[in-house]
């Protein structure tokens, strides 16, 4: 069953203070001015010598934590101004930092449980190495340090409950992030998350930054929006390795999506050329509707005659072939030169006047004025026990092409006696 998460309906937000209109102060007389400061330096001064004070004792109350439970004094001190929240980014990798990571991981490769040290120690235990190495010997260690920072980002997970975790841990950043946004610029949202390896037993999450979009979609998508089914589709498509090709399963369906994608690719290519993106391919009027009226003409189609999609084979090979050409350039529409397209309609027009082109087939009561629709003789008799015989035939009611079929009168189930004749002797 999917989960769905709703931001708060209610945020109080701080209001923006606008900045208030001071009136310029009077003008200082130089004597005024110089004694002000004078009066802010000595401020300065006292301001300095205390947070000299506070820093030194912050710092050595820092090197005592250290000392009596581990970790580096800085370490402290974060937990202090941050109030035990993680930093939202890390530090740039530098020379140092790989250093004191591969020290470290060296010191403690054959370490037992418990018996690690620290890196603080291994790092003033070796610290002159660092000031013996070359430049370029520095500059070698922070890319190795960048690339185990990457796997660590995104290299992915081995164990479920890993994956898990990470799971639970990213959509609520993202939660965060969206409320946060919402606050901030007035932007509403919503997104869903869901597994791709079958193997992981998490159902799909739902969040919307306000309950009220999820009860409007279901109204407006008529049986077509529910979290439950979109996000049990998403997962099984997903599961599929989000190809069509395996998510289909008979060969016909396969051809049919390939068929619909090379007609939005054409679609989007005539439309980007006409500028008219309501535009439609003519396959059968190619030349008339194309060719000669907008100078348009295809260059690198795979099958030996244009046609539908449509009409082609249900043939796999042959229509992945032409997505890929429509996708790479090698197939594509273009525009004619003005002489070429003049050339190719005038060749169009001598088809034309020799029959070489078959007309469009023209309705048989063409110019026949048609008026309305003429009622069934059924609908126009009268009814029998009716006294009035002149009234107008009443309106046959519009029913869709599956309920014309009546359904065949049910037997019963059980037959009573009364129902049996009774000349029909009994068995």
């Amino acid at each position: 069953m999917a989960t769905v998460t709703y931001g708060p309906s209610v945020a109080v937000t701080a209001k923006p203070q606008e900045p208030a209109r001071r009136v310029a102060p009077p003008p200082l007389l130089p004597d005024q001015r110089k004694a002000m400061e004078i009066a802010r330096d000595e401020k300065q001064a006292l301001i300095s010598a205390r947070i000299e004070q506070w820093h030194a004792y912050t710092s050595a109350y820092a090197e005592q934590m250290s000392k009596d439970f581990g970790k580096t004094p800085d370490h402290y001190l974060h937990l202090l101004f941050s109030q035990g929240s993680r930093p939202t980014s890390t530090r740039k990798c530098n020379p140092y930092n790989a250093w004191s990571s591969k020290v470290v991981k060296d010191a403690n490769q054959d370490a037992g449980p418990g018996q690690s040290r620290r890196m603080v120690d291994v790092t003033r235990e070796k610290k002159q190495e660092y000031h013996n190495m070359t430049p370029e010997e520095k500059a070698e260690l922070a890319p190795a340090l960048e690339d185990v920072r990457q796997s660590k980002k995104f290299g992915a997970r081995l164990t479920v409950r890993a994956i898990l975790n990470d799971v639970n841990a990213t959509n609520k950043r993202m939660e965060v992030e969206m409320y946060g946004l919402c606050l901030r610029t007035g932007m509403q949202g919503f997104f869903c998350v869901f597994k791709s390896k079958a193997g992981i037993p998490c159902n799909p999450q739902w969040y919307f930054t306000n309950p009220h979009i999820n009860i409007y979609l279901a109204l407006a998508v008529r049986k077509g929006w529910d979290v439950e089914n979109i996000g049990a589709l998403a997962e099984a498509f997903a599961v599929a390795g989000c190809d069509f090709m395996k998510f289909l399963r008979s060969a016909k369906d396969r051809a049919d999506f390939l068929k619909a994608e090379i007609r939005d690719l054409i679609q989007k290519q005539i439309a980007d050329l006409t500028g008219n993106p309501k535009v439609r391919m003519n396959y059968v009027n190619f030349e008339r509707d194309f060719v000669v009226k907008f100078g348009i003409d295809v260059t690198g189609w795979t099958f030996d005659k244009f046609i539908n999609p449509s009409e082609m084979s249900t043939s796999l090979p042959p229509l992945q072939k032409l997505i890929s050409a429509l996708k790479d350039g090698s197939c594509r529409f273009h525009r004619l030169a003005e002489p070429e397209r003049s050339r190719r309609e005038e060749a169009y027009n001598r088809k034309v006047l020799a029959g070489e082109v078959e007309p469009r087939k023209e309705r048989q009561d063409k110019g026949v004025p048609r008026g309305k629709r003429a009622a069934n003789a059924a609908d126009t008799e009268p009814d029998e026990g009716s006294g009035n015989t002149n009234a107008p035939p009443a309106k046959r009611p519009r029913v869709s092409g599956l309920s014309i079929q009546k359904a065949a009168p049910k037997s019963n189930e059980f037959v009573n006696d009364s129902d049996v004749d009774d000349d029909t002797p009994a068995s």
